[in-house]
């Protein structure tokens, strides 16, 4: 449970131990990075960071930069079934999003040995879909484990061999492969919004409501039955004050409702809620379990 961890401390230690490397989910690092810009703290003797767990939104890599000046940021992408397929840096990922079409989170490309590939979503076919097209992340290589232990029937709803005899696994993530070999993060699969041939995906809509400054975390959910549902967002703010004030959440729902409708992505979604923390994976604190927070929104309504 990283977020309950003490950032005084652990920025203490940093410094005392004079660290030279380290590890941590992008949630931790956001935490640690905010921590230390507010006491005007930096580390110059770090010299590299990694950060895993989830997608790197790219205000943490800029915040994080400030803070290890020296340090070279590496965000790795994998699954504990093929790790790791790319390695980005901090720059790269930075840059990627100055793209005035960018779909989503940049991923990197492919290390040397790994493949990728985009399926049809919600489908068995297994059949390539073209560059800078949407679907499921496939990935061959060395890296790929061949099953799970004792698990016949999950091993073949996610791996398959081609036709060259070649092993591949289905990541679950949505994706897309832009023209040049680099790989795109837009959400997992099971997380979409979908509403008759309408799909919602989860980091590009969170993406522009984590542009405002105080939004600290946004989850994409869909209400109602599947396939029917009517795109939500639900808004950790920063300041929990606007949780207990009625006017400054109106004002704060009302800003954020204007941003939606400035970009094609979120211009659809007319529903946000608020709380003061999200349900998230015990190891990282960094995977947000929207479908749990979807169930829950629906029954309130």
């Amino acid at each position: 449970q990283p977020m309950k961890a003490s950032a005084h401390h652990l920025l203490e230690g940093i410094a005392k131990a004079s660290i030279t490397q380290a590890f941590g989910s992008p949630i931790l690092w956001q935490k640690l990075a905010e921590a230390a810009l507010t006491k005007g703290q930096s580390f110059p003797q770090v010299e590299r960071l990694f950060l895993a767990g989830c997608a790197t939104p790219p205000g943490v890599a800029e915040a994080l930069k400030k803070v290890f000046p020296h340090a070279h940021i590496q965000i790795p992408y994998g699954a504990t079934e093929a790790l790791p397929l790319t390695q980005l840096d901090a720059e790269s990922l930075i840059h990627a999003q100055t793209y005035p079409t960018h779909p989503g989170t940049y991923l990197g490309k492919a290390l040397p040995g790994v493949t990728f590939t985009i399926l049809p979503l919600d489908s068995d076919n297994n059949t390539p879909l073209p560059w800078e097209t949407v679907g499921e992340v496939a990935v061959s290589g060395p890296i790929v484990s061949p099953a799970y232990d004792h698990l016949i029937e999950a091993t073949h709803k996610v791996k398959f061999k081609d036709p060259q005899g070649r092993l591949w696994h289905r990541m679950g993530d949505v994706g897309v492969l832009d023209t040049t070999g680099g790989l795109w993060f837009l959400g997992r699969a099971i997380e979409c919004v979908k509403n008759g041939p309408l799909t919602w995906y989860p980091d590009p809509c969170e993406t522009v409501f984590l542009k405002h400054p105080l939004v600290k975390r946004a989850a994409l959910i869909g209400l109602g039955p599947k396939h029917q549902q009517t795109p939500a967002i639900v808004i950790q703010p920063k300041d929990k004050a606007y949780l207990k004030n009625k006017a400054a959440k109106e004002s704060l729902e009302s800003a954020l409702l204007t941003l939606a409708r400035s970009h094609p992505a979120t211009e659809t979604i007319k529903t946000i809620f608020f709380r003061s923390t999200f349900p998230v994976d015990v190891r990282h604190n960094a995977k947000i379990h929207r479908l749990a927070l979807a169930k829950e929104y629906t029954h309130k309504r």
